[in-house]
């Protein structure tokens, strides 16, 4: 009893020295901010930064009420309040949603499905999205009827995936890519017509991307489908070619998984390469898959220890005029 009563004197005896301690490191605090290099020259009047202990903090000048617990948030003297740069993002409780509209603006907030509330371009809805901390839940972003530009999947906080949910809606392109998703995590894509894209889809590391609802692919310059250096590509709705590409789809180091699917071909696409080309421990999964209508070109290549797999699906599977190659190390089974 003597030894807890020694022991509860001593921290109620050190208490005060600590709380001088913090309200010193807390005024401190307020002077470095203050006199700080801003880190957005957009928005000087509000957002500083600094490393403390090694860790960065951001002011957050709209919040006036979080308490400081001395770890995450950091309460000046004059009532600043600065969080931890990895606690400073919006932290999601449940599934979120976000609308594009062609009538919408990128100023908007983009949670309601208005004018007013909707965003105007697919990009903005996911920098927003990626900047969140979607925790367990996943973030929508449904666009709307009309044409938009391409865009680029992003890594970000969290399990997801985002959903990119088109509705009669088409990606012009314009040159270029329809969709890059570098090291992107986990994405899904579904309702969109392409046209007048290099490469409609383009995978690569650390990117798992589903192909979950309708897809039309237009003309290419180059492939409809680019899968590399480890990423995954799965469809798991029907689709339709309907126009010409040098190659449908390339599976280089990486993962396409296209089966048991209905790949309807409309104008009769012409492949200037190959239909399929898989290579360099690339595998292509496609067995099980009706094809509806006809293309011309080479049907397949597949070397360097690139796989196809169609369980016996034969050497006119895939639709073409000309015949397939099976090169030095590649796998046609």
């Amino acid at each position: 009893m003597a030894l807890i009563g020694w022991s509860s004197s001593w921290v109620d005896t050190v208490r005060p020295v600590k709380a001088a301690i913090r309200a010193y490191m807390r005024d401190q605090l307020a002077h470095y901010f203050a006199t700080a290099a801003e880190v957005n020259a957009t928005s000087t009047a509000v957002t500083k930064a600094i490393l403390i202990g090694g860790a960065p903090f951001i002011l957050d000048a709209a919040d006036v009420t979080t308490a400081d617990d001395g770890v995450n948030v950091i309460v000046s003297s004059d009532g600043g309040r600065y969080k931890r740069a990895s606690v400073a993002r919006e932290k999601l409780v449940a599934n979120r949603t976000y609308y594009v509209r062609t009538d919408g603006s990128d100023a908007n907030g983009g949670l309601a499905n208005t004018a007013a509330g909707a965003f105007l371009t697919i990009q903005k809805a996911i920098d927003v999205a990626c900047a969140l901390d979607l925790s367990i839940y996943s973030t929508t972003v449904n666009v709307g009827a009309g044409t938009f530009a391409k865009f680029t999947c992003k890594p970000y906080v969290g399990t997801g995936p985002i959903s990119i949910v088109g509705a009669s809606t088409t990606i012009d392109v314009a040159a270029g890519v329809g969709v890059t998703a570098y090291d992107a995590g986990s994405w899904q894509v579904s309702g969109i017509t392409w046209s007048n894209s290099a490469n409609t889809i383009h995978a690569k590391g650390r990117t798992s991307l589903t192909i979950n609802g309708t897809m039309t692919y237009g003309a290419a310059s180059n492939a409809h489908i680019l899968a590399e250096n480890g990423a995954i590509v799965t469809a798991t709705a029907d689709y339709t070619i309907a126009g010409s590409s040098p190659t449908h789809i390339q599976s280089v180091g990486a993962l396409v998984d296209i089966a048991g699917r209905t790949i309807t071909l409309t104008g009769t696409p012409a492949w200037s390469f190959t239909m399929v080309y898989v290579s360099g421990l690339g595998r292509l999964k496609a067995f099980s898959n009706t094809f509806t209508g006809a293309a011309t070109g080479r049907r397949f290549i597949v070397e360097d220890n690139g796989l196809i797999r169609l369980n016996g699906g034969g050497a006119n599977y895939f639709p073409g005029d000309v015949a397939g190659l099976q090169l030095t190390g590649g796998q046609y089974v």
